[in-house]
């Protein structure tokens, strides 16, 4: 399950550096939507009634999902830490109902929306568990919740992890300031700055029993392909062949 309480990532140091920092990323990303969302949004589209009520959470601006729902004719509403995509997702779309708002703590009355859904995002909360918990409140009895993970399993993505932990400290924090200068003198990239471990991998096995132990039904877990298709996974032994995988289940 996603790390807490980490000596590099305390809660309140990753949430800040997402609302401050990351943000900024997230502003001048491409708008290019990639096959992997076009397919998600598909995915959305078909456990979710007509001009039902959605809720994406960590929204951002709201690309590509919460734009291409609305105007599918869905209720959209979205929540982000960061206020600078809130406010550039009422820019794009009005119709977006987006607010500021923490996943782990959802605005939102029990059994608001018909759909929840969280794509991109979940290895950034401090506390996942407890961000599964509130998408599961705010949804509605027979409705859904669909959200993807990094699998802390996966070789990959292991290795990519314990690079972001060790670039974190030691030499390797003095490796990533001296790529950052160099991003800056060539204006090239994104620099970081922060220590901040921002993406944590997550535990699919304790996630599928955290799901059941909620009383979430018809559980079905997926996994993103090379070439971004979904393909159902039919037993555990083949989850840890995806790097990403996906969450999709009834309330």
């Amino acid at each position: 399950m996603t790390t807490k309480g980490d000596v590099l990532d305390t809660s309140s140091t990753r949430k800040d550096y997402m609302r401050r920092v990351y943000s900024a990323y997230w502003l001048n990303k491409s708008t290019r939507v990639q096959s992997y969302d076009r397919n998600l949004c598909d995915l959305i589209v078909s456990v979710a009634p007509a001009h039902s009520r959605l809720l994406e959470v960590a929204s951002g601006t709201g690309r590509p999902f919460s734009l291409e729902l609305v105007h599918r004719g869905y209720g959209m509403h979205g929540v982000d830490i960061a206020d600078s995509l809130v406010r550039e997702s009422y820019r794009l779309d009005p119709g977006i109902l987006a607010c500021v708002g923490d996943a782990e703590r959802l605005p939102f009355l029990p059994q608001t929306f018909d759909v929840t859904f969280c794509f991109h995002s979940t290895f950034y909360f401090p506390d996942l568990p407890r961000a599964l918990d509130e998408m599961i409140r705010v949804t509605k009895s027979s409705g859904h919740i669909l959200f993807d993970i990094q699998n802390a399993e996966h070789p990959d993505i292991a290795l990519a992890y314990a690079r972001r932990r060790s670039s974190a400290t030691g030499n390797g924090r003095w490796l990533r300031y001296g790529k950052n200068l160099a991003k800056v003198v060539l204006r090239r990239g994104f620099p970081d700055w922060s220590s901040v471990v921002r993406e944590v991998p997550s535990d699919w096995r304790a996630i599928g029993a955290q799901l059941q132990s909620r009383g979430v039904k018809e559980i079905r877990l997926l996994g993103r392909d090379p070439d971004a298709n979904l393909e159902p996974i039919p037993d555990d032994s083949h989850a840890n062949e995806f790097a990403r995988l996906l969450y999709i289940g009834r309330i």
